[in-house]
């Protein structure tokens, strides 16, 4: 069974500024994947979230890669003696295989639906489900509230897309994020070694970082093997991107993406990930869409 970690979306994963991550444990989501410490996650952000860290907390929630401001990476639970101790390392079943069908989410309505929702279509294996996060700047404001709700009018004049919107958010930004194997009790790795990377559309305003988060990037308590110092966990494989006013198709290949270099090394591991993320670097508003999201099989 998978642990009871929720993520407080990638939330803590992300963040950044070109500084070194803050290690005082404070992130927030609006969703479910990450967690921070102090706070308990709620079953539809994973938060991971940017990258945050979980523990019980939520997040409040191609074209060629251009280079922007460094993303920080959510803090790490508190280990301190006068904090709350770390919660038990995740417990994962055996890993899904994908390959049988490289659709993700198209964020449309599924059989029998009659409103979206933030859950993916289960499909190979695939079970997890959309989230926010972001830095907890006080005065900052994001949308969509958890649970995550699809926006109407997606791309190529489908009905719906994942958009987030906000500003106010000055240590490491904001993002959305969303899970491939978790199912509401913890992330938990999906192997997607049969495709070469992802494919999606996006439009909005400003840089965006597409990352991709590994065990190998992730702490245990949150499913992953990243055992480094506090603060030094979540610096996901991933690119930057400029957002373009109108929908525009983006693939990312796994070889093309690269850590930020703040973090703990790591190699991307296709075999083991856990949330794919879109993230805002601080200081600035943002409104970013994303839709039609697939698997790259060439």
């Amino acid at each position: 069974m998978q642990g009871k970690t929720m993520v407080v979306g990638l939330a803590m994963l992300l963040g950044a500024c070109g500084e070194e991550p803050s290690d005082d444990g404070s992130l927030f989501s609006t969703g479910g994947g990450i967690t921070t410490p102090g706070t308990s996650g709620s079953d539809d952000s994973t938060g991971d979230s940017g990258d945050p860290d979980p523990s019980t907390s939520t997040m409040t929630s191609t074209t060629s890669p251009t280079t922007t401001s460094t993303t920080m990476p959510p803090p790490d639970p508190d280990t301190s003696a006068d904090g709350p101790p770390p919660p038990p390392p995740m417990e994962c079943g055996p890993t899904p295989v994908g390959g049988a069908d490289p659709l993700i989410d198209d964020l449309e309505l599924e059989a029998g639906q009659m409103e979206p929702d933030h859950l993916i279509p289960s499909i190979d294996g695939r079970v997890g489900f959309w989230f926010t996060y972001n830095d907890g700047s006080a005065g900052g404001t994001q949308e969509p509230p958890d649970p995550f709700t699809p926006s109407a009018g997606g791309a190529d004049g489908t009905d719906h897309g994942a958009r987030t919107w906000g500003n106010g958010f000055d240590a490491w930004g904001a993002g959305m994020a969303v899970s491939l194997n978790n199912d509401f009790s913890g992330d938990c790795p999906y192997d997607v070694s049969a495709y070469t990377g992802i494919g999606f559309w996006m439009q909005g305003t400003g840089s965006v970082r597409m990352h991709v988060s590994t065990q190998a990037t992730v702490p245990p308590e949150l499913g992953g093997t990243c055992n480094a110092a506090p603060g030094m966990c979540h610096d996901d494989h991933g690119v930057d991107l400029a957002a373009a006013g109108s929908w525009t198709y983006h693939e990312v290949r796994w070889n093309e993406m690269t850590q930020q270099g703040w973090g703990q090394a790591a190699v991307f591991d296709p075999g083991t990930v856990m949330q794919l993320h879109w993230q805002v670097p601080p200081g600035a508003s943002f409104d970013v869409w994303v839709d039609e999201l697939v698997f790259l099989t060439d």
